[in-house]
């Protein structure tokens, strides 16, 4: 069984749980290693009201809950990220495209986002943290991301050796590059020796920090 069929198991396993809880009473966390788009409004609903949510996205949700991101969590028309592709018909000359109509909804969440990410965040996790990032009311928590965000193609050499490698560029609208650098981080948080020893999660630990400077946490 392959890393993605595991995961799509994994999804399958966890679609059921509850996936979010309460830091306090303003404050919500909400793990989307599990989120689907079958599980998304039940989850999402039990902490709409918050006034700040912690997205944890140190992880690969499922693909088809892109769309209630967009609707749920984006401002209307928004786009926030271009293509990079090749122009076949000129070898070596490179053209820019919008990475998808504009996107959102007026009824998207007011409340402050933080997003929390990590090396684990790739490809198309550091796509949707981009993608939250088209609200001004995001900001993103953690140590850098992977650096490959982007599609993937499949080539076979003779002797059936396969490859795989990303065929387009993605850029935020101001045309800096992700891949290879990663998505931008607001507030860089590494992991410490001690951290680590004590099993102290501090990334989670900034997130709720920068949380209660937007809806206050009680003692």
């Amino acid at each position: 069984m392959g890393l993605y069929e595991k995961n799509m198991n994994l999804l399958k396993m966890k679609e059921k749980e509850q996936l979010w809880k309460w830091i306090d009473e303003d404050v919500a966390y909400l793990d989307m290693a599990s989120l689907t788009h079958r599980n998304f409004k039940k989850n999402y609903s039990a902490i709409s009201r918050a006034a700040a949510i912690i997205l944890d996205l140190r992880n690969y949700p499922d693909d088809y809950v892109v769309l209630d991101i967009a609707r749920n969590f984006v401002p209307e028309k928004s786009y926030f990220a271009y293509i990079v592709y090749p122009d076949v018909h000129w070898p070596g000359k490179l053209r820019y495209g919008l990475s998808s109509n504009l996107i959102g909804s007026k009824d998207c969440y007011k409340g402050k986002l933080i997003v929390l990410v990590d090396e684990n965040t790739q490809s198309y996790s550091e796509y949707l943290t981009m993608m939250l990032q088209a609200n001004p009311n995001t900001v993103v928590v953690g140590s850098p991301s992977s650096g490959a965000d982007g599609n993937i193609d499949y080539f076979v050499f003779p002797g059936v050796v396969i490859t795989i490698f990303t065929s387009l560029g993605v850029v935020y609208p101001d045309l800096s590059p992700t891949q290879r650098t990663g998505i931008r981080v607001d507030y860089q948080v590494e992991p410490t020796l001690s951290s680590i020893r004590e099993k102290r999660d501090v990334i989670l630990e900034k997130g709720i920090e920068i949380a209660c400077l937007y809806a206050p946490i009680n003692p």
